[in-house]
């Protein structure tokens, strides 16, 4: 085993490479996973409330008629679920988004990530901080970042643009498999390979 060579990575944070790990971090989200889910629940609800609605006794039931007063409000409910799905989604993913742009350490211009064996130093030109390993619990790699973990906190995630140098990219490989931190591939809606 090699000794380990302390290096730096320069990331440049894009409003693309934020809103790409926010959508990432957002289908991590079980309401959001699940949303689709919404929809046959409310059918099939409807469904129960109209059979149970002709199961009442009445002198005289038009069927056809409980029918169409049941289902009306059912389709109404189904129209309304899927436009507010389509609303919702978005303003959940811009809300992640301000969320990232409040962590990285300096949005719109260079950050420096100075890697040692003890500790990840992220600096800028106005700041400068230091997280120990031990502070991370594990690292996973989306199709477009890899994002370092404390617990289920994101502390921080550097674009795959930054690792496009291949050495560079097997140093931090290498680094974070001695930290016992082993990337772990989440696959997004369309998964493909890193060069």
């Amino acid at each position: 085993m090699s000794e380990f060579t302390p290096f730096s990575l320069y990331v440049d944070y894009t409003d693309r490479d934020v809103c790409q790990a926010a959508r990432y971090l957002q289908n991590r989200s079980m309401v959001f996973r699940y949303s689709w889910l919404f929809i046959p629940i409310c059918v099939a609800f409807i469904i129960f409330m109209v059979i149970n609605s002709m199961s009442y006794s009445t002198d005289q039931i038009n069927y056809i008629s409980v029918a169409l007063i049941s289902i009306v409000p059912a389709i109404v409910l189904c129209i309304a679920i899927i436009f507010s799905k389509r609303f919702v989604d978005p303003w959940f993913i811009n809300r992640r988004t301000k969320k990232l742009r409040a962590i990285v350490p300096g949005f719109n211009e260079t950050v420096q990530y100075n890697f040692t064996h003890d500790y990840v130093e992220s600096s800028t030109s106005l700041s400068s901080s230091k997280s120990h390993w031990k502070l991370f619990t594990h690292v996973t790699e989306s199709e477009h970042a890899v994002l370092f973990w404390a617990g289920q906190q994101l502390v921080f995630f550097i674009p795959n643009t930054a690792l496009a140098n291949a050495n560079t990219d097997q140093q931090l490989r290498r680094l974070v498999a001695d930290k016992r931190l082993i990337p772990t591939r989440h696959h997004e809606t369309s998964p493909s390979k890193r060069s």
